[in-house]
Protein backbone atom coordinates (compact mmCIF):
# COMPACT_ATOMS: atom_id res chain seq x y z
CA UNK A 1 0.00 0.00 0.00
CA UNK A 2 1.52 3.15 -1.10
CA UNK A 3 1.61 6.09 1.73
CA UNK A 4 2.72 8.75 0.05
CA UNK A 5 -0.09 11.26 -1.72
CA UNK A 6 1.60 11.59 -4.92
CA UNK A 7 3.05 8.91 -6.95
CA UNK A 8 3.67 7.62 -10.63
CA UNK A 9 2.64 4.74 -12.57
CA UNK A 10 3.68 3.93 -16.31
CA UNK A 11 0.20 3.20 -18.42
CA UNK A 12 -1.77 3.26 -21.12
CA UNK A 13 -4.66 5.06 -22.03
CA UNK A 14 -7.39 1.99 -22.80
CA UNK A 15 -10.66 3.99 -22.39
CA UNK A 16 -11.82 7.64 -21.89
CA UNK A 17 -15.38 9.46 -20.68
CA UNK A 18 -16.18 12.80 -20.67
CA UNK A 19 -17.71 14.02 -17.56
CA UNK A 20 -18.36 17.64 -16.25
CA UNK A 21 -17.38 20.54 -19.54
CA UNK A 22 -13.79 20.08 -18.77
CA UNK A 23 -13.12 17.05 -17.58
CA UNK A 24 -12.27 12.98 -18.27
CA UNK A 25 -12.04 9.76 -16.80
CA UNK A 26 -9.51 7.62 -18.15
CA UNK A 27 -9.39 3.47 -17.74
CA UNK A 28 -5.42 3.14 -17.45
CA UNK A 29 -4.00 -0.33 -18.22
CA UNK A 30 -0.82 -0.26 -15.89
CA UNK A 31 2.89 -2.12 -15.19
CA UNK A 32 2.94 -1.99 -11.26
CA UNK A 33 -1.27 -1.91 -10.37
CA UNK A 34 -3.24 -2.98 -13.51
CA UNK A 35 -5.82 -1.50 -14.35
CA UNK A 36 -7.36 1.81 -12.86
CA UNK A 37 -9.42 4.52 -12.98
CA UNK A 38 -7.71 8.41 -12.99
CA UNK A 39 -9.58 11.61 -13.26
CA UNK A 40 -7.64 14.07 -15.67
CA UNK A 41 -8.98 17.50 -14.65
CA UNK A 42 -9.56 20.12 -17.51
CA UNK A 43 -8.05 17.93 -20.44
CA UNK A 44 -10.46 19.06 -22.47
CA UNK A 45 -10.24 22.58 -21.84
CA UNK A 46 -8.22 24.31 -25.35
CA UNK A 47 -4.61 24.46 -24.58
CA UNK A 48 -4.71 22.47 -21.60
CA UNK A 49 -1.17 20.75 -21.24
CA UNK A 50 -3.03 17.48 -20.25
CA UNK A 51 -5.07 16.93 -23.48
CA UNK A 52 -3.02 14.61 -25.92
CA UNK A 53 -2.24 12.57 -22.95
CA UNK A 54 -6.14 11.84 -22.48
CA UNK A 55 -6.33 10.17 -25.71
CA UNK A 56 -6.61 6.25 -26.67
CA UNK A 57 -3.40 4.58 -26.84
CA UNK A 58 -1.12 6.97 -25.47
CA UNK A 59 1.66 5.78 -23.39
CA UNK A 60 3.11 7.76 -20.52
CA UNK A 61 4.39 7.81 -16.93
CA UNK A 62 1.32 9.40 -15.20
CA UNK A 63 2.04 11.54 -12.27
CA UNK A 64 -1.12 10.87 -9.86
CA UNK A 65 -2.23 12.76 -6.52
CA UNK A 66 -4.81 10.21 -4.55
CA UNK A 67 -7.95 12.03 -3.89
CA UNK A 68 -11.47 10.99 -1.83
CA UNK A 69 -12.87 9.33 -4.75
CA UNK A 70 -10.69 8.70 -7.87
CA UNK A 71 -6.86 9.55 -8.41
CA UNK A 72 -6.45 12.81 -9.89
CA UNK A 73 -3.96 13.31 -13.40
CA UNK A 74 -1.54 16.41 -12.10
CA UNK A 75 1.20 15.73 -15.21
CA UNK A 76 1.90 12.74 -17.66
CA UNK A 77 5.67 12.10 -19.28
CA UNK A 78 5.51 10.62 -22.81
CA UNK A 79 6.78 7.31 -23.79
CA UNK A 80 4.90 6.76 -27.11
CA UNK A 81 2.59 8.65 -28.98
CA UNK A 82 0.77 6.21 -30.85
CA UNK A 83 1.00 8.23 -34.35
CA UNK A 84 1.57 5.09 -36.47
CA UNK A 85 -1.92 4.27 -35.89
CA UNK A 86 -2.73 6.69 -38.53
CA UNK A 87 -3.73 5.45 -41.98
CA UNK A 88 -3.99 1.82 -40.74
CA UNK A 89 -7.64 1.14 -39.95
CA UNK A 90 -7.48 -2.45 -40.28
CA UNK A 91 -4.45 -2.07 -37.57
CA UNK A 92 -6.03 0.21 -35.58
CA UNK A 93 -9.32 -1.94 -35.42
CA UNK A 94 -7.27 -4.65 -33.89
CA UNK A 95 -6.10 -2.42 -31.64
CA UNK A 96 -8.82 -0.83 -30.24
CA UNK A 97 -10.64 -4.44 -29.52
CA UNK A 98 -7.18 -5.17 -27.61
CA UNK A 99 -8.15 -2.08 -25.30
CA UNK A 100 -11.95 -3.53 -24.49
CA UNK A 101 -10.42 -6.74 -24.19
CA UNK A 102 -8.11 -5.57 -21.61
CA UNK A 103 -10.90 -3.25 -19.93
CA UNK A 104 -13.09 -6.19 -20.12
CA UNK A 105 -11.22 -9.08 -18.55
CA UNK A 106 -9.19 -7.45 -16.16
CA UNK A 107 -10.22 -6.49 -12.46
CA UNK A 108 -8.84 -2.92 -11.05
CA UNK A 109 -5.60 -3.41 -8.85
CA UNK A 110 -4.66 -6.80 -10.44
CA UNK A 111 -1.21 -6.38 -12.34
CA UNK A 112 -1.06 -7.80 -15.66
CA UNK A 113 3.37 -7.98 -16.19
CA UNK A 114 3.27 -10.09 -19.49
CA UNK A 115 -0.08 -8.64 -20.89
CA UNK A 116 0.84 -5.21 -20.07
CA UNK A 117 4.09 -5.66 -21.53
CA UNK A 118 2.34 -7.07 -24.95
CA UNK A 119 -0.15 -4.32 -25.25
CA UNK A 120 2.70 -1.47 -24.63
CA UNK A 121 4.52 -3.67 -27.69
CA UNK A 122 1.36 -3.72 -29.88
CA UNK A 123 1.11 0.18 -29.88
CA UNK A 124 4.62 0.63 -30.17
CA UNK A 125 4.77 -1.67 -33.24
CA UNK A 126 1.27 -0.61 -34.92
CA UNK A 127 3.11 0.17 -37.93
CA UNK A 128 5.71 -3.07 -38.19
CA UNK A 129 5.12 -6.34 -39.27
CA UNK A 130 2.04 -8.67 -39.44
CA UNK A 131 -0.30 -7.18 -36.91
CA UNK A 132 -2.86 -10.17 -37.16
CA UNK A 133 -0.65 -12.17 -35.45
CA UNK A 134 0.82 -9.33 -32.78
CA UNK A 135 -3.49 -9.60 -31.77
CA UNK A 136 -3.51 -13.06 -31.50
CA UNK A 137 -0.79 -12.86 -29.21
CA UNK A 138 -1.91 -10.62 -26.88
CA UNK A 139 -5.01 -12.97 -27.20
CA UNK A 140 -2.70 -15.74 -26.13
CA UNK A 141 -0.98 -13.65 -23.13
CA UNK A 142 -4.20 -12.50 -21.71
CA UNK A 143 -5.37 -16.28 -21.62
CA UNK A 144 -2.38 -16.91 -19.89
CA UNK A 145 -1.90 -14.06 -17.40
CA UNK A 146 -5.59 -15.62 -16.39
CA UNK A 147 -4.52 -18.77 -16.10
CA UNK A 148 -6.42 -20.46 -18.78
CA UNK A 149 -3.53 -21.44 -21.30
CA UNK A 150 -4.63 -24.34 -22.91
CA UNK A 151 -2.44 -28.08 -22.97
CA UNK A 152 -0.61 -28.01 -26.69
CA UNK A 153 1.16 -31.45 -26.03
CA UNK A 154 -0.99 -33.89 -24.56
CA UNK A 155 -4.64 -34.74 -24.42
CA UNK A 156 -6.75 -32.38 -22.51
CA UNK A 157 -9.03 -34.66 -21.28
CA UNK A 158 -7.25 -38.15 -21.12
CA UNK A 159 -3.78 -36.63 -20.66
CA UNK A 160 -1.83 -38.94 -22.66
CA UNK A 161 0.72 -37.77 -24.81
CA UNK A 162 -0.35 -36.27 -28.49
CA UNK A 163 2.05 -38.08 -31.09
CA UNK A 164 2.32 -37.29 -34.81
CA UNK A 165 0.06 -39.67 -35.90
CA UNK A 166 -2.62 -38.96 -33.72
CA UNK A 167 -5.63 -37.63 -34.84
CA UNK A 168 -6.82 -34.67 -33.23
CA UNK A 169 -9.35 -32.01 -32.36
CA UNK A 170 -9.14 -28.66 -29.53
CA UNK A 171 -11.34 -28.87 -26.73
CA UNK A 172 -12.55 -24.91 -26.05
CA UNK A 173 -12.42 -26.01 -22.12
CA UNK A 174 -9.03 -26.99 -22.15
CA UNK A 175 -6.89 -27.70 -25.73
CA UNK A 176 -5.72 -29.96 -27.62
CA UNK A 177 -7.32 -33.95 -27.53
CA UNK A 178 -7.18 -37.09 -29.24
CA UNK A 179 -10.57 -37.58 -31.45
CA UNK A 180 -11.81 -40.69 -30.04
CA UNK A 181 -11.47 -38.57 -26.83
CA UNK A 182 -13.30 -35.71 -28.19
CA UNK A 183 -16.63 -34.11 -26.75
CA UNK A 184 -19.14 -31.68 -27.98
CA UNK A 185 -17.37 -28.47 -27.17
CA UNK A 186 -14.32 -30.14 -29.88
CA UNK A 187 -13.11 -28.92 -33.67
CA UNK A 188 -11.36 -30.07 -36.03
CA UNK A 189 -7.63 -28.89 -36.34
CA UNK A 190 -4.75 -29.49 -38.53
CA UNK A 191 -1.29 -29.45 -37.83
CA UNK A 192 -0.35 -26.31 -39.45
CA UNK A 193 -3.32 -24.74 -36.76
CA UNK A 194 -1.43 -26.49 -34.03
CA UNK A 195 1.70 -25.11 -34.94
CA UNK A 196 0.64 -21.56 -34.73
CA UNK A 197 -1.08 -21.90 -31.48
CA UNK A 198 2.26 -23.16 -30.20
CA UNK A 199 4.10 -19.93 -31.62
CA UNK A 200 1.78 -17.71 -30.38
CA UNK A 201 1.63 -19.11 -26.85
CA UNK A 202 5.09 -20.08 -26.54
CA UNK A 203 7.44 -17.18 -28.90
CA UNK A 204 8.93 -14.13 -28.26
CA UNK A 205 7.07 -11.13 -28.97
CA UNK A 206 9.06 -10.08 -31.34
CA UNK A 207 9.54 -13.43 -33.13
CA UNK A 208 5.59 -13.87 -33.57
CA UNK A 209 5.37 -10.06 -34.69
CA UNK A 210 7.59 -11.17 -37.81
CA UNK A 211 6.45 -14.49 -38.37
CA UNK A 212 4.52 -14.89 -41.83
CA UNK A 213 1.52 -17.29 -41.68
CA UNK A 214 -1.56 -18.17 -43.96
CA UNK A 215 -5.08 -16.21 -44.36
CA UNK A 216 -6.39 -19.77 -43.76
CA UNK A 217 -4.40 -20.57 -40.93
CA UNK A 218 -4.60 -17.13 -39.26
CA UNK A 219 -8.37 -17.25 -39.60
CA UNK A 220 -8.93 -20.79 -38.27
CA UNK A 221 -6.61 -19.97 -35.17
CA UNK A 222 -8.19 -16.75 -34.51
CA UNK A 223 -11.54 -18.98 -34.44
CA UNK A 224 -10.25 -21.57 -32.22
CA UNK A 225 -9.10 -18.79 -29.66
CA UNK A 226 -12.28 -16.65 -29.66
CA UNK A 227 -14.18 -20.02 -29.03
CA UNK A 228 -11.77 -20.83 -26.25
CA UNK A 229 -12.11 -17.12 -24.48
CA UNK A 230 -15.87 -16.92 -25.18
CA UNK A 231 -16.57 -20.54 -23.93
CA UNK A 232 -14.64 -18.98 -20.50
CA UNK A 233 -15.40 -15.39 -20.10
CA UNK A 234 -18.76 -15.16 -22.67
CA UNK A 235 -19.07 -13.42 -26.07
CA UNK A 236 -16.39 -10.24 -26.21
CA UNK A 237 -14.73 -10.78 -29.18
CA UNK A 238 -16.24 -9.64 -32.87
CA UNK A 239 -17.02 -12.76 -35.56
CA UNK A 240 -14.39 -11.21 -38.15
CA UNK A 241 -11.25 -9.92 -37.48
CA UNK A 242 -10.16 -7.21 -40.67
Amino acid sequence: MRNLRTYTLEGIVIRRRNIGEKDRILSLFTDEEGKIDVISKGCRRPGSRLCSFSDIGMIARFGLHKAKFLPIVSEAMPIYIPDGAQGHFNKTERLGYMFKVADKLFHEAEPHKKTYNILKQAVETISDGDFQLVFLCFLSSVIEDLGLQPELYSCSICSKEINSTSKIKFSHKGGIAHQDCSATDCEEVTTDDIKLLRIIFEKPFDQISKSKVSDHVFKKVYGIVKSYIEWHFGDILPQKIL
